[in-house]
Parts: C-alpha cells; structure tokens; sequence
C-alpha cells in the first residue's frame, strides 16, 4: 500500500484487455479480473491471451475457456476451463521452442487464425549463461482446445518471424491497434429492420467475415438496456453474406435491435440500432419517426411489392441512400447516424406508386 495515497499496489507482472474487460498477472501466480481469479498458473509468468474455443464451456460469463500464459521459465503453458476449474494441458501445460534451445519466454500474444489459435512471443536465446540472440516466434497451436501441446506430438507449428544479435533484446510483442493485423470480426455493410405481420424481421448483410464466431441479437424497449434474444451463427465468408432474423415477440411501445458481432477472441463490437414499432401500418402512406432523427430512422409506409425501394434525397436533390425494401413490411428501420445534419426527403415507391415525405437530422 502506498502510505501517501493509500493505495492499494499490486505487483502486475503482465495485463491484458479481453472481452472489454482488463486482467492482470500477479506474482503470486494468479490472473484476476472481471470479479475473477485463476490460481495457480506458477510463479514466473508474464503476458496471456484468453479465447473462446467451445461455445458451451463458459468461465464465469466471459465466454473464455482457454488460455496460453508466457513463463520467463519454462515456455508457454496452455490451461483449458473444463466447466468448474482451469486444468492444464498435459504436463503442467508447459511446451518448449523448436527453434530454439529449451527455456523461457519474455512476451505473449495471439489471436484466431484459420479456425486456430496463433500465438507470437519472444524468446531469449541464452547459451553457457551467456545471452547471444533474441527470436519472435509465431506458433499455431493445430491440437483439440483440451489436448496437451507438445513438439514430439507434433501438434504446434513454428515460425521464425525475426531475431536480433547480442546487442538487442525483444522484450514485447503486441498487435497495433488499426493495422491489418488486428482481427476485425465482420464488416458490416447494413444492419435493417422491417415489420412484417406484426413481427419484426432483422436482415444484415457483411462484405466480408475473418475468424467471427456469431452474431448475438439483442433487444431493447428503451433503447438504452439490451438483452440477447437469439444468435446466428458467422458463415466467416470472403465474400457478401446475408443473414435474417425473425422476433414475434413485440411489445407495444418500440422496439430496439441490435447485433453484438463476437469473434473466436472473445472480442466484440456493435451494429448501429434500428428500431420497430408494433401497429405501424403506414395506412396514411408514408410517416418518419423521431423527426428530427439522431441515429434510426424508422419508415412506415404501405404493404412493400417484390421490388419496393426507400430512397433518402438530400436539400439539393442528389441520391444519399437506397434500400430494398422487405415483401409485405409494412415498416422499414434503418440507420441515419452517418448522414451530416440537414434537412432531407425520402421517397418510397412500391407497385408503381411513389410517395414523399420529409425529415431533419
């Protein structure tokens, strides 16, 4: 404890953001965080990596269920979450370097890979006592999530990545936040809403999917507290995917949704929210609500034909937006939080009939 402030110091020797939540390395051999502790991960350990490998083995509603902790010592050591403890994968979970003499490892960290945990740590290189290089290694880790690693089983997969002379020494291995080698779940092209007899009928569409694991949908009566209400399985396609989701279950004021994209990391981002309001029927043609809109703008319009489309105009009459309206939405939701603040017209057309109206961001 700090006399001066009266804080309470702990000695950290490494930390970690996973999930939105920050855990630290203790000493003592004890990863704590979340209102959580792991014990006995051993004295000399540094950096860890959490991810979630088995969607029905949760640690203390985390998601995490596997974990790979750098040991100044002895290597990497590889613990599985079973359902009620942390065990380690074979022998103590430790595994050495083939592309080095046996020892220790100063840093950790990794990510998914092809279905695949990937770690990239550094290593001193120490012979007859005497320091003489320093490597960054990569290695994937091909064996189950409760298998033991280990070089003579064949399981890892290393590669040398660099190494320096006697002169300099890697101590630190980190992602750079906005490079390309941090894994982004999904790019999210459209997240939209439509009410269609009385349900609401969510459809999203991706470009392009690396290592994501699902999307959770979550909902909201006052657009402020969400909970989950469904998940759908990533496709974790290259290319445009599309994905629907169906909620009977409306009440009677609006209703708010969004999609919490996971990865396989545990990592997570949001979608923008679009909002459905039961008994919109659109029987007046065409109305927008909230006007002025901050973020979602919700349409009611007319029962939508096979090729119905929602156009946004700017003041000056250019095209800002085009939507493909749902068959038979009688409401359409959609995301206005990128548009610059102006007054704008939107028009909708369907069976050969073309409506407009008007509202301010």
């Amino acid at each position: 404890t700090n006399a001066a402030s009266s804080t309470l110091l702990k000695d950290y020797r490494g930390i970690g953001l996973f999930g939105g939540n920050l855990y630290g390395y203790l000493s003592a051999g004890t990863i704590e965080g979340n209102g959580q502790t792991i014990s006995g991960m051993g004295a000399e350990g540094t950096q860890f990596v959490f991810f979630d490998r088995d969607a029905a083995v949760d640690w203390a509603g985390t998601g995490f269920d596997l974990l790979y902790l750098a040991d100044r010592n002895s290597g990497i050591r590889k613990f599985y979450y079973n359902g009620s403890a942390w065990i380690a994968a074979g022998v103590s979970g430790f595994i050495a370097v083939s592309t080095a003499p046996a020892g220790g490892v100063q840093s950790l960290t990794g990510r998914i890979e092809g279905g695949k945990p990937a770690l990239y740590f550094t290593k001193a290189i120490i012979s007859s006592s005497v320091y003489v290089s320093s490597h960054l290694i990569k290695a994937v880790d091909n064996a189950a999530r409760d298998a033991a690693w280990d070089i003579t089983g064949g399981f890892p997969t290393y590669t040398l990545l660099a190494n320096t002379d006697n002169t300099e020494k890697l101590m630190g291995v980190a992602f750079t936040p906005g490079s390309d080698l941090v894994t982004i779940p999904v790019e999210l092209m459209t997240f939209k809403g439509s009410l269609i007899q009385d349900k609401a009928n969510l459809q999203w569409i991706t470009a392009s999917e690396r290592n994501a694991k699902e999307f959770i949908v979550e909902k909201s009566t006052n657009g402020k507290e969400f909970n989950a209400i469904g998940t759908v399985a990533a496709k974790n396609s290259a290319v445009k995917s599309v994905y629907t989701f169906d909620d009977v279950q409306l009440s009677e004021d609006i209703n708010y949704y969004r999609l919490k994209m996971m990865d396989f990391d545990g990592s997570y981002k949001y979608s923008n929210v679009v909002a459905i309001k039961l008994g919109g029927k659109g029987a007046k043609g065409l109305s927008v609500f909230p006007n002025p809109v901050a973020h979602t703008l919700t349409i009611d319009h007319t029962a939508a034909a096979d090729d119905a489309i929602i156009r946004i105009f700017s003041l000056a009459g250019s095209s800002v937006i085009q939507y493909n309206v749902a068959k038979n939405a009688t409401q359409t939701s959609v995301d206005a939080s990128q548009l610059p603040a102006g007054q704008y017209f939107i028009n909708y057309i369907s069976k050969g009939m073309s409506v407009t109206t008007s509202f301010v961001k």
